[in-house]
Parts: C-alpha cells; sequence; structure tokens
C-alpha cells in the first residue's frame, strides 16, 4: 500500500530532476537569448576586473539586457533603458534624448557601415576610454583602438589616447 503513494513522489522527483537538467544545459550551454545573456554577462564580469573604476564605456545602446553599469560598476554613455529612470526629470530626460541621439546607430542589430558618426561622437564629446563591439562589427586594431577581450558576441577595445 506504501508503494501507492511512493510511486507518485518518486515519479514527480524524476520528473522535476530531468526538467532541471534541461533547464541547466539550456541556461550554461544553449544558443540564442541564453548565449547572448551569458556573454553580456562576461564582458560585463571582464570591464569590472580589468578597467579602472572612472573609466567611461560606449556599449551598444539598445541592448535588452539591461543592467550593464551594476555589473561592470562603470559608466556608460547612455541605454535607451534609462528613459524609465530619467522620465520624471525634464532636464535628465533632454540630457539622455541628445545622448542617444548622438550614439544612435550604435546598436546591436546595424549596418557597420553607419556607426562611424556615433564613435566619433563617442569619443570626441563623452572622452570613451573603452567600446564595446558587437563581435560581428568590431574594427581590427588601429591607430585609435585596440583589442583587449572578446568573447563569443562582444569585443572590448580600449581607446587609445593621445599623449
Amino acid at each position: 500500500r506504501s508503494l501507492l503513494y511512493l510511486f507518485p513522489i518518486l515519479f514527480m522527483i524524476g520528473y522535476y530532476g530531468y526538467f532541471h537538467y534541461q533547464y541547466i544545459q539550456v541556461t550554461t550551454k544553449g544558443g540564442g537569448f541564453w548565449q547572448l545573456q551569458r556573454n553580456w554577462e562576461d564582458i560585463q564580469r571582464h570591464v569590472k576586473l580589468s578597467t579602472p573604476r572612472d573609466a567611461m564605456l560606449l556599449v551598444p545602446y539598445n541592448m535588452e539586457m539591461c543592467g550593464f553599469r551594476i555589473q561592470s560598476e562603470r559608466k556608460i554613455i547612455a541605454s535607451y533603458r534609462d528613459c524609465g529612470i530619467v522620465g520624471f526629470d525634464y532636464m535628465a530626460a533632454k540630457e539622455w534624448q541628445k545622448r542617444i541621439a548622438d550614439i544612435q546607430e550604435f546598436k546591436v542589430f546595424t549596418d557597420p557601415q553607419t556607426i562611424g558618426p556615433a564613435i566619433v561622437n563617442a569619443l570626441m564629446k563623452y572622452k570613451v576610454d573603452y567600446i564595446v563591439f558587437m563581435r560581428y562589427y568590431a574594427p581590427s586594431d588601429n591607430p585609435v583602438v585596440k583589442k583587449i577581450y572578446e568573447n563569443e558576441i562582444f569585443a572590448l577595445y580600449k581607446v587609445i589616447k593621445g599623449n
């Protein structure tokens, strides 16, 4: 009689174990959203460990996964998700709007030929120290930027400042 109670409980534990294992596999090795999320967190950890605390960064402003400032503990020019935070301060909202306009083409999916003005604005107006590129449009090392880290999706470049 006790087997009638024990069998369904063991079945439920086994079922839970199977689905939990599947979840762990997808989140640690899966593609799509989970791959993007893992790499986004990885680049933030690397920025936190390998850049000065007062560094200013340019990151793709329209990432669905926000929080770059929080985990990396570094300043970024702008994120489109900031609009909720600044929504009750008119001057902050105007500044946010100006910053987004300045870096409008520097986003997740873009034409690499059109990001030039956004990078120039980041370098000249905001004096960025580092740039996080999507790997598919990351440049090769040049006199302006040098790659210091990359993962499957993102590449971190240090801006080479003149003496």
